[in-house]
């Protein structure tokens, strides 16, 4: 290998070390502000239901609110490498403690809502889970960019034709169906008790 080769392939290194480096340091600070954006938004919109409603006492309204003030807390711990963690390497006692305890606080605060005020909730609940899927995709730029890589090549060539959106919505459902209803309600409960 001559000189100039070596030198080029020490430049190259060095080049996708910083690149790294910039994308992990600034993409990720940008990943959790525009998700905590979107938390705050989502939780302003309930505190002005629960005000229109007078649901301040109510045990939804204070669930929920924890669950968006939890959620906001952990938002610098959301990734998809993180949620692996959470549902593989925590010993199964805690999950199965935390997830009966989130039970538990969800169904008393569904149990306490009016059926319009419930169907309000769930809207809301659901549009957190978003959220919050789409945050496990963007907080690592390597998870989301694998994810949709994997997506692609599995799907094979139908997928040829879609956008940047729909292979996003394909890495969200993605995700959806990764962490299932167990594993949704584990990482539920590990948002919802970060304020404890």
């Amino acid at each position: 290998m001559t000189e100039s080769r070596v030198l080029l392939l020490i430049l190259l290194l060095i080049a996708v070390n910083v690149l790294w480096f910039v994308i992990m340091l600034y993409y990720r600070k940008w990943s959790r502000e525009v998700f905590r954006q979107r938390m705050f938004a989502e939780r302003d919109s309930w505190f002005i239901y629960a005000a229109e409603n007078d649901l301040f006492e109510n045990e939804g309204y204070i669930f929920l609110r924890s669950h968006y003030n939890g959620l906001l807390k952990f938002a610098g711990r959301i990734s998809f490498f993180s949620m692996l963690y959470y549902i593989f390497l925590l010993p199964k006692p805690i999950q199965k403690s935390l997830t009966e305890s989130y039970d538990s606080a969800l169904s008393k605060a569904e149990n306490d809502l009016s059926h319009e005020d419930h169907n309000e909730f769930k809207e809301r609940f659901e549009r957190i889970s978003d959220l919050r899927a789409s945050q496990i995709l963007r907080a690592s730029p390597c998870s989301g960019t694998l994810i949709i890589l994997l997506a692609f090549v599995t799907g094979g060539s139908f997928l040829a034709g879609w956008g940047i959106y729909q292979l996003w919505n394909l890495g969200v459902s993605y995700i959806d169906n990764v962490f299932n209803e167990d594993r949704e309600k584990l990482i539920g409960a590990i948002a919802h008790g970060a304020i404890s």
